[in-house]
């Protein structure tokens, strides 16, 4: 039987040492979506010739765009957050110790697995790919769910012509859960319903003409790092209302730990919101929108620790 679903689909990415230039994937991640694309513009021509149609088409400027979603686990992901973030130091022994902090950023390899209905599993692959923007979210309320990441990729070109790497997924210690994870504000237990935690890198995307890479964009920093994020939480007191009136600075710690592998980011954050409102008898809640920020360094803006088994990130 030919499988055209998802069910077959692949995804892996390794990081380039040098910007654009293919490296074999060797990381692969389970993946929910993805929606990594090329974005080919065309350029229709106004020319007139006595005709009511238009008359022709070339193409124009192309770029990678798109996005991918996975549930977070403890293997595999390091390279995912060195591409996000930029910086990364490994200690330890195992365990070991990844620590990401804001750097300059490195490309990307990606490498996707897309099944036909002919039974084929096509190769796609992106080279010259950024992480522009990223978000961890997690969920406690019904059931609980999956913590999950999702990542927002632009990138240089599409190549159809490479042959899809079998993948070898790594043992899966655990599978990352609203039950595995924590948050402190300011030193204190803060329980929460759900938070996200985003980051924006601000990237560049443009265009010049020019022989070399005719068409394909040039990806650059353009403006500040921006991390931030939302908590939702019951509404217990005016603590956590008055930081945000303040303008004040606490220490916040987002921490995901199954027992033998953990994440923690540390942050230094404000509040951008959170007044209480009544919607009606339920139980009130409070909305804690957050941004990082620091006047020291930007690690002391945000941190973040992986530990887990892998040797490298």
């Amino acid at each position: 039987m030919a499988i055209g679903s998802g069910i077959l689909a692949t995804m892996g990415y390794a990081k380039e040492p040098t910007v654009n230039t293919r490296e074999v994937v060797d990381h692969f991640v389970e993946m929910v979506s993805e929606s990594v694309m090329l974005d080919q513009k065309k350029i229709p021509s106004k020319g007139l010739r006595g005709r009511r149609v238009q008359t022709g088409v070339s193409n124009g400027n192309s770029s990678i765009t798109g996005t991918v979603s996975m549930e977070l686990v403890p293997e595999g992901v390091g390279e995912l957050f060195e591409l996000a973030m930029g910086g990364v130091v490994t200690a330890g022994a195992g365990p070991y110790t990844h620590t990401f902090t804001p750097d300059d950023l490195s490309s990307a390899t990606f490498q996707f697995g897309r099944p036909s209905a002919d039974g084929t599993v096509n190769c796609m692959e992106y080279t010259g790919v950024y992480v522009n923007g990223w978000t961890l979210s997690c969920d406690a309320t019904g059931d609980g769910a999956m913590i999950e990441l999702s990542m927002d990729l632009v990138g240089y070109a599409e190549d159809q012509g490479q042959t899809l790497v079998t993948p070898v997924y790594p043992t899966i210690t655990a599978r990352w859960t609203s039950v595995d994870a924590s948050i402190q504000v300011a030193g204190s237990a803060y329980c929460v319903n759900s938070f996200t935690l985003s980051g924006n890198n601000n990237l560049d995307v443009d265009h010049k003409a020019c022989l070399a890479g005719a068409g394909k964009p040039t990806i650059r920093e353009s403006g500040l790092r921006e991390y931030t994020g939302s908590m939702t939480a019951d509404f217990e007191d005016l603590t956590q209302y008055n930081r945000y009136v303040g303008s004040d600075e606490s220490a916040l710690v987002i921490t995901i730990d199954d027992g033998t592998s953990s994440l923690v980011v540390t942050a230094n954050v404000y509040y951008t919101g959170g007044t209480p409102t009544v919607s009606g008898p339920e139980v009130m809640k409070q909305e804690s929108p957050f941004e990082c920020v620091s006047a020291t360094s930007d690690a002391a803006a945000i941190t973040m620790v992986l530990t887990n088994g892998d040797s490298a990130p």
